[in-house]
């Protein structure tokens, strides 16, 4: 095999490895202890949800003012380590998603504006910018849920359980559009743990160790200047 077959080999390689790093990202971009099946107690009855007229100006995502998460997500049999860092209710999310493939750990990282989610990897300054959907899966507000928005995800609440310690509920919905299934375990307003279905691939993530309230950089949720972002299909 030629070094240059090679060279093309490992690059189709890594892209297919970059979409699979992509897929928690694009789920999460809506939300102590390595405690897992011991805490998932069995999923306590309470279905009522609480709806809002509308969500708020400038409405709290979450209810603490700031959180790092740090998850397992398990795609395709791999196993990737997810950092999310939110602040200020919310409204400022950096992901960060890693794994040690081909002898080399690859990292993508995620930020937004008000339009687009950008994603790009800091090593090779290369990234991708998808235009967020107003009413996608990618915005839920946990903390502020309207008939509008549980009719069109076919929004349900099943139930409370403790997932790493944290008391959640518990939330179903389906978006036929993305072929997106999945189940949502919300604390404070944030995902800690998520079953889902995305175009028939099967992804969970579940929180290991959450930081309350730390104090996050601000240089954290910047859009890095010297990368350019080519702009992808929004995920549909």
């Amino acid at each position: 095999m030629s070094k240059t077959f090679r060279k093309i080999k490992t690059t189709e390689n890594m892209k297919q490895i970059t979409a699979i790093l992509l897929l928690p990202v694009l789920i999460f971009f809506a939300c102590s202890g390595n405690k897992t099946s011991e805490d998932n107690a069995e999923i306590k009855s309470d279905t009522a949800i609480s709806y809002v007229d509308q969500i708020p100006a400038g409405g709290k995502k979450m209810l603490i003012k700031s959180a790092i998460i740090h998850m397992k997500s398990s795609t395709f049999g791999m196993t990737q380590n997810i950092v999310m860092y939110m602040d200020d209710y919310g409204k400022k999310q950096m992901t960060e998603v890693s794994q040690k493939l081909l002898g080399q750990e690859v990292l993508q990282r995620s930020v937004s504006d008000s339009v687009y989610m950008y994603t790009y990897s800091p090593k090779d300054k290369t990234g991708k910018k998808i235009k967020k959907e107003s009413g996608g899966p990618d915005n839920i507000n946990f903390t502020a849920i309207t008939r509008k928005m549980a009719r069109e995800l076919n929004l349900k609440k099943t139930g409370t359980t403790v997932v790493a310690g944290h008391s959640c509920e518990v939330y179903t919905l389906e978006v036929p559009a993305a072929n997106l299934k999945g189940t949502y375990y919300i604390w404070k307003g944030i995902p800690i743990k998520t079953v889902s279905s995305v175009r028939g691939i099967s992804i969970t993530m579940e929180a290991t160790r959450i930081e309350e309230n730390p104090a996050i950089p601000a240089e954290t949720f910047k859009i890095p200047e010297d990368i350019s972002f080519e702009e992808a299909a929004s995920f549909k």
